[in-house]
Parts: C-alpha cells; sequence; structure tokens
C-alpha cells in the first residue's frame, strides 16, 4: 500500500515536472517581439525629418522620435516628430505596421531685411513595413517605408488635408 502511495506523487511530481517543461517551451517560441533600440536617418511629411531614435518595446509597440534642424547664413529650418507603432504581422526579417504620428515643421528666411516665419503642424495615421538587411531585424540595418492615406497639415490660419509618406534607415541593436 505505502508503494502506491510513493508510485501515485512520482507520478504526479513527473507529469508537473514534465508539463512546466512543455510549457516552458512552448511559451518560448511564441515570444516574437524583443526589446531593442534603433539610431538612424528618417525622412517624412507627417513625423519629421533628420536624425531619428526608436525604441521597440517587448510587445507589438514602438516609439519613435525624430528632430533635424538645417542653418544656413540667416536661414533655417527644423523638424520635430513622435510617432507610435503597432506591429501588425512581424518576422525574424520583416514587420508590418499600423501606425500614429504628428509633427512640427518650421523655417525663417530672411531678406532685405524682413523676416518670414512659419510654422506647420502634421498628424496622420497610415501603414508601414521594413525589411532586415541581415538574417534578424536586431543587430542589422533595416529600410522601411510608410504611407499616411490622410494626413492633417495645419498652418497659422489654414489647412490642408492630402496623402503623405516616409522613407527611413535605421541599425538596431
Amino acid at each position: 500500500m505505502k508503494g502506491r502511495i510513493y508510485y501515485r506523487y512520482l507520478m504526479i511530481l513527473g507529469f508537473i515536472f514534465f508539463s512546466g517543461i512543455t510549457y516552458a517551451e512552448e511559451e518560448a517560441s511564441f515570444s516574437v517581439y524583443e526589446k531593442y533600440s534603433s539610431i538612424g536617418l528618417y525622412i517624412g511629411s507627417v513625423s519629421g525629418i533628420g536624425l531619428s531614435y526608436r525604441y521597440h518595446f517587448p510587445n507589438p509597440w514602438l516609439f519613435q522620435i525624430t528632430g533635424g534642424l538645417i542653418y544656413i547664413e540667416e536661414d533655417y529650418a527644423y523638424s520635430l516628430g513622435l510617432e507610435g507603432q503597432y506591429e501588425l504581422t512581424k518576422s525574424n526579417i520583416a514587420r508590418f505596421y499600423v501606425m500614429g504620428a504628428g509633427g512640427i515643421y518650421g523655417s525663417q528666411t530672411q531678406s532685405d531685411g524682413d523676416t518670414e516665419s512659419t510654422t506647420t503642424l502634421h498628424f496622420g495615421f497610415g501603414i508601414g513595413g521594413e525589411i532586415a538587411f541581415g538574417p534578424t531585424i536586431v543587430n542589422h540595418l533595416t529600410l522601411g517605408i510608410n504611407f499616411f492615406p490622410i494626413a492633417l497639415h495645419v498652418k497659422e490660419n489654414d489647412s490642408s488635408i492630402f496623402p503623405g509618406a516616409s522613407i527611413y534607415l535605421y541599425y538596431n541593436w
């Protein structure tokens, strides 16, 4: 009788042990998201032009900030933008996502003693994708493109709606 009780406990412990190992392996194989950072160049009509940094959380979300300044003699132009991305699909070498973005674009020019300044706010929602130049996205260069079917551009006394796009090159680590 004592042997049967030990046998049952041993079987139950073995079942729990091997179930835990199987569950951990299955969970690890389904985890496609890892956190990483990126730095690169971004040219966009909605979320900025210039140097860019982005952070990918260990889930489908990614946050990006882009900024740039061009200064020639007394004239200058600048942009600063933010973008949030939510991945729809992802593999080792590519990803496809939806995003929301906003940015501020400004410039100042001087001619004949007159100074003219303009500032425009841009907002948009769209889709995008990127592909890696290597076997994985992390630790390699990636090239991507975004498309904003409808983007709102607001000036001081005027606003307009038209499509927008962007292209980028990042190094991910």
